[in-house]
């Protein structure tokens, strides 16, 4: 195999790799990464193996969680197991008691300063370069299951690549195919159009959603 083919099947073989992000060591929670998520029975190089299907961004539990005992993450309290959470379970919200939302004029400011943490190194920019010099992400081609949401991309190149999965293109104002008066009577019209049922917004076509959490308690969850 010469050196080229080599290097490509690696990065592939990676790019399938089950993977979670745990953010802190005693978190009992982690977020899978791969993209729309892993199927039941996967099995991740700790030997970790999930019980259900886990979608891409939401949590897995990490080892058994009790009924009544916290639910980690970032170090923090986000909630108790509303009843027994196995390891390998999805940990979405229906699974977990949230507190009291305190008013907002008594939260308490953030005080915990974190420990410094090792510069990144050997990773590479998976987003995009503009001519300029600056970047953007890749966003996520996810709605919510609550309410349609629609995905409005700021470039045409993004918009024409991810043509089944971006709702609208307002990078016509940058390109010039539109005035931002014409684009936002256009979003509008869009907007009425989903919101009356007659145009269904990507995300509820494929059917891939996140859940809507009102409050956390965290400081990010």
């Amino acid at each position: 195999m010469r050196k080229e083919e080599h290097v490509t099947a690696t990065a592939t073989t990676q790019a399938f790799e089950p993977r979670y992000i745990r953010l802190d060591p005693h978190d009992n929670v982690a977020i899978v990464v791969n993209d729309l998520g892993l199927p039941a029975r996967t099995r991740f190089p700790c030997g970790l193996e999930l019980r259900s299907f886990v979608p891409q961004g939401h949590r897995v539990a990490l080892s058994d969680i009790a009924e009544g005992e916290p639910v980690r993450r970032y170090n923090e309290v986000i909630g108790t197991a509303a009843k027994p959470i196995l390891a390998g379970e999805w940990v979405d919200e229906a699974r977990i008691h949230m507190p009291t939302p305190p008013e907002l004029d008594k939260l308490e400011l953030a005080t915990a300063v974190p420990a410094p943490q090792p510069p990144l190194e050997g990773y590479t920019f998976e987003g995009f370069r503009n001519p300029d010099g600056s970047v953007g992400g890749r966003g996520t081609p996810y709605g919510l299951a609550a309410a349609p949401v629609i995905k409005v991309s700021t470039r045409t190149e993004l918009a024409r690549r991810w043509k089944d999965l971006i709702d609208f293109d307002a990078g016509r104002i940058a390109t010039g195919e539109a005035t931002i008066e014409e684009t936002g009577w256009d979003l509008f019209r869009l907007i009425l159009e989903v919101a009356s049922g007659r145009t269904k917004v990507w995300s509820d076509r494929w059917g891939i959603h996140n859940d809507l959490t009102l409050f956390t308690p965290g400081p990010v969850t």
